[in-house]
């Protein structure tokens, strides 16, 4: 801050700063704005006001409040003197143009250097103040100036002062401020807190008109768009904007874009996902996941699993007690229940389930639990047809024998308890999943044999439906000797050991060929067994009544022993008495019932077996041990006030018989009684009921007194005089009842029963699509049948109404809950919403389930390529020099892509945006490489494509380069031509060649032809001198080779004439006597000089082309001595180096060669060819 005075300041945006304890929380209040303030760790804090503050006194509040609430507050007022121009001469200031970016003329600038400008007196120099640095100036001779600040300057509001002073020393001055802003305002995105369903932050909303909202500089402008609407606002003074958006936005992805601009012209852009979720989750397949049954357990600690949307939370509440799962990605959840979550003892518990995806949606059941925790009870002996001799005595000779027994759980119902399996284990083995039928009886026939003449302990498991185990433990002993009294001989009825015959016959097994004796009675006999050990035995001599105790004992051919003891009674005395009468008969009469359900009851032989003859039915029962016995007949076996005649017959154990004879009526009152039709919900005849205090009403005799008994407590009431009755019964919980109802009047009664069921609550159903229809992914509610079933499970009984697409659908619940639907209109393409609601046979309405049906019966064509770093060379035509490379493409988001190539598989998920991509991890063989792609989207919809991936990995060559105008073939790559061709040879014909020239990077593409030759004319000239070249070839699968070469350009006099075609002079050197001449005829022309004083001589002749000539020398002494030679020269272009007669040649650029030398009887003569100069 500038500080005038006191707490006078000229910033327009003054700085507070200070120091407090750390972890405050700082609000200051100035300008009717509060603004929090960041402390630091160490208590210092710093505050810069955002916005211009006018000249005037400012009340402005700081508050210190600390984590426990206490607070501090400091009250204080600030002047802002700001001066604009205070001038002698006029002088005007501010930013220039050029640098003033965003709105002009709000002295905010996103430039670092900046310049002002202004006006004042024509010629006037100027200096600039600001951050502590002087930047001077002139006016021009309009009064125009400009002044540029060189430093940079960082982010911030300075205070500048402009001083002009005129060319009379007269001086004026502007201050003021400018505001350096070059920070990018943020561009962020979010869900207002009322429009972020679900889970916050996420950018899933179940609101299509929802509010955004963002943060960011104050006062910024912000554009949006989405949906194809652009959207703007202003954030405010503390940065917040908000937009409300105006058209409803698609479900699914709602790509946005956001522009941010601030005053000083700033800006920065994003783009980003809105999602739009208004779909319920699924919620389906709830029942206990223990491994028994669906919705019974034997455990308050289960653990519950069920399907739902992956991401999705589902809460689990009892009452005020919840807990909550997320599904995982696979979306199976599970959830163990802790202990006490359910009440231990309860038999039924409700369970409602809640889940919400991450928009908000919610999907709500409530699912009925069975505990059943009573042990069953099991029992098991040897079956009556396999148990040999007496019945019970666990003593067989069937060796293979079955065993049989009941399962009893008073807890369960018959068709719970048919679900339970038996095993037994006998002699080492154990047999299991043996079935029970629904009245708990069970049979198993031992699938070997047990060997004769042993025990066997055994053991009988039962696994009730839920869990519950229980044990029973017995034994079998198997006999292979056997006796009782023969069949012939059996008199009486239930037993096996009593007749009434006085010479019976006994009979059994043994082995076969045995010798046995019997004795009985003091006596013995004997007895050979058949071949197949059947033997009998008959009694000539007639007994008397009474026990006979018996032993058989056996004698085997092999010498072995066996015994056996049993007994049998005789009998020919029928029972010495037999009474009957009826039970609580009518006063003073013995043959009438006041009631009913009339008894006859008496006495007879202990045990003996009574029969009743009544009405063309026979009725038994038996007497018990002394002698007692009675029979209560049916309430509805007799017709009230006719007579009916009977006969009472007793039998004793071996069938001796006595009888008596009488009449009897009934003479009472009748009893109607049944649920009152108002208490009766839903089916008016089923007796099933939502009413908890329902009323039973009847009819019976006029002013009878009338007893309910129902549910644990008794009613009564009086008839009236027309003999109707009612009782409404107190409130009772949901369960089945069962009620007698008793009419009494003058002695005389009568009795109805019936039953009820008490049903106030009812289940949701659950729904999903059955296993059949579920096409792709299990459980996902997305099939491609388009007309699918739906299954799911209700209360038993209760009509289940499926409403989808404007159809109706009804079916109802199975005993055990299930119900089906096939849906026989064609869904739609897309999203198919559908209700469901059950109503059970109470009349109970569920809470009405949504769902919804998604059919994808289309897939489009995937695709299928390298990816781009992977297609070496040319990128469009899968040829590569990458052994691994990676295949990509485009397919549904969400499917299953599966790739198969060389023998290989390999499979992905297509991302969201569709895209997948795939690394082979096997080598490509050299060559074409075919491959197949299947893609499988969720409904399970297939799609196929096949291609060729070729892999090339060998390297092109290059043959050939030269270039084409070089001036001879000896003089390779050297040419006159400024602008050459370049020619060459690549082995394939389908390569790029390019060409580029020295240390340059431009490549020039060349043309292959047919047969593998390019040619390349350069389209600029060079200079003379040396020059390099590289070419460079590369295939469609990127292999690439170059090669690098040099060449020269030259001047036309530059160019060699060739060996073979120069002319050149030769020059012939030769001694001989000093004076003597010498002459040389050579080609025709003749040439002479003189042997100089030391005896040499020299001649050069004319020029001449290499190749063979003839020549003569003549040398003549000064004596006149002549002597001559002739022969052929050979002039050559090619260097010669000999010693020949011990003198060195001179050697030149063209030589004579050694059949060039001249020999002469005297001296020795050599010629030495010149290059010309």
């Amino acid at each position: 801050n500038q500080i005038l005075t006191g707490n006078m300041i000229s910033n327009v945006q003054p700085t507070f700063s200070g120091k407090t304890e750390p972890g405050v929380r700082l609000t200051i209040s100035i300008a009717d704005n509060t603004y929090n303030v960041i402390v630091d760790d160490t208590g210092r804090w710093s505050f810069t006001v955002p916005m211009a503050l006018e000249n005037k006194i400012w009340d402005y509040q700081i508050t210190a409040t600390d984590l426990a609430g206490n607070q501090t507050t400091l009250k204080e007022q600030i002047v802002i003197n700001h001066q604009e121009s205070v001038a002698n001469i006029p002088v005007t200031g501010g930013l220039n143009i050029s640098t003033d970016s965003g709105i002009v003329g709000d002295k905010i600038t996103n430039f670092k250097k900046i310049s002002f400008t202004g006006i004042t007196e024509p010629g006037a120099t100027i200096n600039l103040v600001i951050a502590d640095k002087n930047y001077t100036g002139k006016a021009d001779e309009q009064g125009n100036w400009i002044v540029y600040v060189e430093e940079e300057l960082q982010d911030g509001t300075y205070d500048y002062i402009v001083t002009a002073t005129g060319s009379a020393g007269t001086t004026g001055v502007f201050n003021s401020y400018v505001t350096v802003d070059t920070c990018q305002p943020n561009a962020n995105v979010a869900l207002a807190s009322g429009s972020d369903s679900g889970v916050k932050g996420d950018c899933i909303t179940n609101i299509t008109l929802p509010v955004l909202t963002g943060n960011t500089e104050p006062n910024t402008l912000v554009q949006i768009n989405i949906g194809g609407v652009d959207y703007e606002t202003i954030s405010d003074n503390y940065g917040q904007w908000s937009v409300t958006i105006k058209s409803p936005l698609k479900e699914g992805d709602n790509i946005y874009t956001i522009l941010v601009k601030d005053a000083a012209g700033n800006s920065s852009n994003a783009t980003g996902i809105l999602k739009i979720d208004t779909t319920s989750p699924s919620l389906s397949g709830i029942k206990f996941g223990d491994g028994f049954d669906d919705r019974c357990t034997n455990t308050y600690t289960p653990t519950i699993i069920g399907w739902g949307e992956a991401g999705a939370t589902v809460d689990i509440i009892i009452g005020s007690r919840k807990h909550s799962v997320i599904v995982p990605d696979n979306r199976q959840w599970q959830f163990k229940v802790p202990k006490g979550f359910i009440a231990e003892g309860n038999k039924v518990q409700y369970i409602t389930f809640v889940e919400t995806d991450v928009a908000g949606n919610k999907t709500e059941q409530k699912i009925k639990f069975q505990f059943i925790t009573e042990k069953p009870i099991i029992n098991a002996d040897i079956s009556h047809s396999t148990d040999t001799d007496i019945i019970g005595d666990k003593i067989t000779s069937n060796t293979k024998p079955i065993l049989e027994g009941t399962v009893i759980n008073t807890a369960q119902k018959p068709e719970q308890i048919a679900k339970a399996k038996v095993s037994v284990y006998i002699d080492g083995k154990e047999y299991n999943n043996i079935s029970v039928d629904k009245n708990g009886h069970w049979t198993f026939q031992l699938p070997q044999e047990l060997s004769t003449g042993n025990t066997y302990n055994y053991t009988v498991s039962v696994t009730d439906f839920v869990g519950n185990k229980n044990t029973f433990e017995s034994y079998i002993t198997i006999s292979a000797l056997s006796c009782s009294l023969d069949a012939e001989c059996i008199t009486g009825q239930g037993t096996n050991v009593e007749t009434s015959n006085k010479t019976p016959t006994l009979s059994g097994t043994a082995h076969a060929n045995s010798d046995l004796t019997v004795y009985l009675n003091n006596k013995q006999y004997t007895v050979k067994a058949s071949v197949d050990g059947g033997w009998f035995f008959k009694i000539t001599e007639p007994l008397g009544d009474g026990k006979y105790d018996y032993k058989v004992t056996e004698k085997t051919t092999d010498g072995k022993t066996n015994t056996f003891n049993g007994y049998f009674i005789i009998d020919t005395k029928a029972p010495t008495n037999l009474t009957v009468e009826v039970e609580d008969s009518a006063l003073g009469n013995a043959t009438i019932a006041n009631r009913p359900d009339l008894t006859l009851k008496g006495k007879t032989e202990a045990l003996a077996l009574v029969t009743i003859a009544v009405g063309g039915i026979t009725y038994q029962t038996k007497a018990d041990t002394q002698g007692n016995w009675s029979y209560t007949f049916d309430k509805n076996a007799f017709i009230i006030n006719q007579p009916y005649n009977y006969t009472v017959t007793a039998s004793d154990a071996a069938g001796n018989k006595i009888s008596v004879n009488g009449v009897f009526r009934v003479d009472t009152i009748t009893v109607a009684a049944n649920i009152d039709t108002n208490s009766n919900s839903g089916d008016k005849n089923d007796n099933i009921t939502n009413v908890a205090t329902p009323t039973i009403n009847g009819e019976t005799a006029a002013g009878a007194k009338v007893t309910l008994v129902i549910g644990g407590k008794n009613y009564t009431t009086t008839a009236n005089s027309d003999g109707k009755w009612a009782i409404t019964v107190d409130s009772l919980k949901d369960n089945t009842y069962n009620y007698i109802v008793t009419a009494e009047i003058d002695g005389k009664k009568n009795y109805a029963s019936g039953s009820v069921v008490i049903d106030t609550a009812t289940i949701t159903p659950t729904a999903e699509l059955d296993e059949s229809s579920d096409t792709g992914i299990k459980h996902d509610n997305i099939t491609n049948n388009s007309t699918p079933i739906l299954t799911g499970q209700a209360e038993a009984g209760s009509t289940i109404k499926l409403t989808i697409n404007g159809s109706i659908y009804t079916d109802i619940a199975d005993a055990h809950g299930n119900w089906s639907i096939k849906i026989t209109y064609p869904l739609w393409e897309g999203v198919n919403e559908y209700t469901l609601q059950a109503e059970d046979k109470a009349g109970n309405f569920s809470d009405i389930l949504t769902g919804h049906i998604i059919l994808d019966s289309k897939l489009d064509v995937p695709t299928a390529t390298l990816v781009e770093s992977d297609n070496s060379g040319d990128q469009s035509d899968n040829i590569t020099n990458i052994s691994m490379p990676s295949l990509t493409g485009l397919a549904e988001p969400g499917a299953t892509v599966t790739i198969k190539i060389s023998d290989h598989i390999y499979s992905t998920i297509a991302n969201t945006d569709g895209t997948w991509t795939v690394q082979v991890t096997n080598p490509l063989n050299e060559g074409v490489n075919h491959y197949e792609v299947e893609v499988q989207d969720n409904a399970g919809n297939t799609k196929n494509i096949t291609g060729d991936i070729v892999l090339d990995t060998t390297k092109p060559t290059l043959t050939d380069v030269k270039i084409a105008d070089q001036i001879a073939s000896e003089h390779d790559n050297i040419t006159v031509q400024d602008n050459p061709v370049f020619t060459g040879k690549v082995d394939d014909i389908t390569a790029t060649v390019s060409i580029c020239f020295g240390e340059g990077n431009e490549k020039h593409l060349v043309t292959v032809g047919d047969d593998g030759h390019w040619r390349y004319q350069h389209n600029s000239p060079f200079t003379l001198g040396e020059h390099q070249f590289t070419v460079e070839v590369s295939d469609k699968a990127g292999n690439t080779s170059s090669s690098t070469y040099d060449f020269e350009v030259i001047s036309p006099e530059q160019v060699p004439v060739p060996l073979d075609e120069q002319r050149l002079p030769v020059e012939i050197e030769g001694a001989a006597l000093s004076g003597a001449q010498v002459e040389l005829l050579i080609d025709n022309e003749l040439y002479s000089t003189q042997v100089d004083s030391t005896g040499k001589w020299n001649i050069l002749t004319n020029s001449y082309t290499p190749g063979k000539y003839d020549y003569e020398l003549k040398i003549t002494h000064p004596s006149g001595e002549t002597i001559t030679d002739k022969g052929k020269v050979d002039i050559t272009n090619k260097p010669l180096a000999i010693d020949n007669h011990h003198e060195s040649l001179i050697n030149t650029s063209a030589k004579v060669d050694d059949s060039a030398f001249i020999h002469s009887a005297l001296e020795d003569v050599y010629i030495n060819h010149q290059e010309q100069e």
